[in-house]
């Protein structure tokens, strides 16, 4: 089966856009004692903040919403579009709820300080007296998260398309086709890469530096596994899979407590954990510096 039709089958793609207020306003050659005559046409005046720092930083969700994504979902050709399985699409749905909530609360918290704020703001910089401040309903207006769920699929060719046309699809199809190549290959390198390096360092740990193993230490391997289950399991070779499911169970009936004081315990899981590593390493192609061992052709991979 096809790359693009496996993922048009088993996941979507999400479009996240924000709308904000910056908590600024333009900056004036008058803010600077300046004619504007006296600035150069190379030179572009920049911004003045209305708000202090820590009311400005508690405005942004960017960064949350991209954790978010990132965790559940697979950036896609652009920046703002996340692919996301199918299986952790309610996830995704109810995280962006919670942050739209969470920014709508924090919007309408700093509606009530704003008079204040405003007011320090202009004693401690008189010049702010003339800036452009909005008003509290302009402020909420300028706050949105927005997200768009979609399918992809190439452009369909018609017999009625004039030649040109019919080209120029073929060529789009070609094009969106190798993006998903390039999405699944990635997804697939990441994820196993992660679960091996995550291996290596415990088992390391173990059977060579004498470092502590902790629970925290052992919960890498399993996010890395989730992180893998997630993304990349439908793409895989049946051999890779299985692997991986023996390296989550050997991981999942582990104990921090007994590894650090039961050295019967500890070398058969390290030397067990290292040649499942290892198999690993050998099956999926790629070792833990992310060098590839063997190509993987995808018409042998389980749909």
């Amino acid at each position: 089966m096809e790359v693009d039709k496996v993922m048009f089958e088993n996941g979507s793609v999400w479009s996240v856009t924000t709308k904000g207020w910056a908590g600024t306003d333009k900056l004036t050659a008058d803010d600077l004692d300046k004619d504007a005559s006296d600035i150069p046409d190379i030179f572009r005046l920049g911004s003045k903040y209305l708000l202090p720092k820590d009311a400005r930083m508690a405005l942004q969700c960017r960064a949350k919403i991209n954790t978010l994504m990132d965790r559940f979902g697979k950036k896609f050709m652009v920046p703002t579009m996340w692919y996301v399985p199918d299986r952790n699409a309610l996830i995704v749905k109810e995280g962006l709820e919670a942050i739209a909530r969470m920014r709508a609360a924090v919007v309408e918290s700093l509606i009530v300080r704003y008079p204040l704020l405003k007011a320090e703001m202009q004693e401690m910089y008189p010049v702010l007296r003339t800036a452009d401040w909005p008003t509290e309903d302009e402020i909420r207006e300028k706050f949105n998260v927005r997200w768009l769920v979609f399918e992809i699929s190439g452009a369909t060719v018609k017999k009625s398309d004039p030649e040109a046309l019919m080209e120029a699809k073929k060529e789009f199809l070609a094009n969106l086709n190798s993006a998903y190549n390039e999405l699944k290959d990635e997804m697939l390198k990441e994820a196993q890469i992660a679960i091996i390096e995550a291996c290596e360092e415990i088992t390391s740990r173990l059977l060579e530096t004498g470092d502590k193993v902790t629970m925290a230490t052992l919960n890498k391997p399993r996010k890395a596994i989730e992180k893998y289950e997630n993304m990349a399991v439908f793409f895989d070779l049946d051999d890779v899979k299985a692997k991986v499911q023996e390296v989550k169970e050997l991981v999942n009936m582990a104990d921090a407590k007994e590894l650090k004081s039961r050295w019967d315990i500890t070398k058969v899981f390290g030397e067990t954990l290292r040649d499942l590593t290892k198999d690993l390493g050998d099956l999926s192609g790629i070792s833990s510096d992310g060098r590839a061992k063997r190509k993987i052709e995808f018409d042998r991979k389980a749909a």
